[in-house]
């Protein structure tokens, strides 16, 4: 499979789509990425981009990765890797990825190992067994009927190809690998200070993820490197993505609310005031993260469908507390083309944004406007606080989205 994919390289260029952290987007082959710029090649010839302008990678689409890997291993920074040939000794989990070949892993940065194939009955139970914090390891095994799982809690010594030595109760007892379902590794252990922060998520064609701090590529080939130090290489024609957004920018919907104050969705006076509770109205209209107001369909503006961002119905206060650790936010503003066009699109809101005490934004914002880019400086910010109120006196329409509102992150700023 490694040979096919090598091949379609050397004779497909490797065309990437290279979005930037002020929203804007930049395509051509790739041609190298290391520790400070990317260069790709179109049309014009070769350009360089700023790798601490980048935030995302996204590879041309190839014919996904066949694989029959059945086994899976998930690390404590969110590696997910599919695999044969699991393996423990005293200090190492070892595995091999198809593309990538085989790993060590030290142990302590492994949380599970799933030994046997995916299986849609007992993955929910897997899953349980493996979110549960615990300082011993959890031998997991099927049920001998077969109808669930189950658990022993000890220490995994070692795993092998036919058995899964288990330290329970002072005694070692081999366990046949035929009645093992996976190993979810105790937290206890850990050695604090190891890990690195992870600043990359690669996404391979097969589905897997790795996480590191650093990830550059030549020629046809990539390299990460991992949260416990060692690197990893593999063929850039397995490539779907690659994320280097974390530590540099926060999106808005998901930083937490220091305050959220929704006054009601009928101006005081208004005919329709007063008949919905607040209680209702909170759950009708609140404020909306990553959908509209209804909460079925993704924010839209003028027919682009966003991913991320608010969607505000008036009046509503939001004040977020961000501790002089960003230094600008962008996004696209606009009332959503759900209700935009209403009345012909005559109805408005107030957009005030704030930072601390200071107004950064004000503005009135009608249906019928295009969305609107907004760029506001943030550093020595602590709290940015969002207003969106009735602009002509009424509430119809009055679904301002807050499109793909992200907070660049302060260089040396700590998350």
């Amino acid at each position: 499979m490694n040979l096919i994919f090598a091949m379609m390289f050397s004779v497909l260029p490797m065309d990437v789509r290279v979005s930037m952290l002020d929203g804007s987007v930049r395509s051509g082959a790739i041609r190298s990425v290391d520790e400070t710029r990317v260069v790709l090649a179109d049309a014009a010839g070769d350009a360089q981009v700023s790798l601490s302008d980048v935030m995302l990678l996204e590879f041309s689409d190839l014919p996904a990765e066949e694989t029959e890997a059945a086994q899976r291993m998930q690390l404590r920074d969110g590696t997910v890797l599919s695999g044969v040939g699991a393996g423990r000794n005293a200090r190492e989990v070892l595995f091999t990825q198809p593309m990538l070949g085989e790993i060590r892993v030290p142990v302590d940065a492994v949380q599970a190992l799933r030994i046997k194939a995916a299986d849609a009955v007992l993955d929910s139970q897997w899953d349980t067994m493996r979110s549960r914090q615990t300082e011993k390891d959890l031998l997991v095994v099927t049920k001998r009927d077969g109808t669930g799982l189950d658990f022993l809690a000890g220490v995994v010594s070692s795993v092998q190809s036919d058995k899964v030595e288990f330290l329970l109760d002072g005694e070692t007892v081999p366990v046949p690998i035929a009645r093992v379902y996976g190993v979810v590794f105790g937290q206890g252990v850990q050695e604090s200070g190891k890990s690195t922060a992870s600043k990359v998520r690669v996404t391979l064609r097969s589905g897997d993820e790795l996480t590191g701090d650093r990830w550059t590529m030549s020629g046809d080939r990539f390299e990460l490197r991992m949260s416990w130090g060692a690197s990893i290489s593999g063929d850039v024609a397995g490539l779907q993505r690659v994320d280097l957004s974390a530590g540099r920018l926060t999106w808005l919907s998901d930083l937490p609310v220091l305050r959220e104050d929704f006054t009601g969705v009928d101006p005081e006076g208004s005919l329709l005031a007063g008949l919905a509770s607040p209680e209702e109205q909170l759950l009708l209209f609140g404020p909306r993260r990553d959908v509209a107001i209804q909460g079925r369909t993704k924010l839209k503006l003028r027919g682009k469908e966003y991913s991320k961002g608010m969607c505000i119905h008036s009046r509503t206060e939001v004040a977020w507390a961000l501790d002089q650790k960003y230094e600008s936010l962008e996004m696209q503003v606009g009332i959503d083309d759900e209700v935009a066009w209403q009345d012909g699109g005559q109805h408005s809101v107030r957009l005030i944004v704030r930072g601390d005490d200071g107004v950064l934004f004000e503005r009135m914002i009608a249906g019928k406007d295009e969305p609107i880019p907004v760029s506001l400086p943030l550093t020595g910010v602590s709290t940015l606080t969002v207003v969106v109120d009735f602009g002509d006196e009424d509430s119809i329409c009055d679904w301002l989205d807050l499109a793909d509102a992200r907070l660049r992150i302060r260089q040396g700023a700590v998350e």
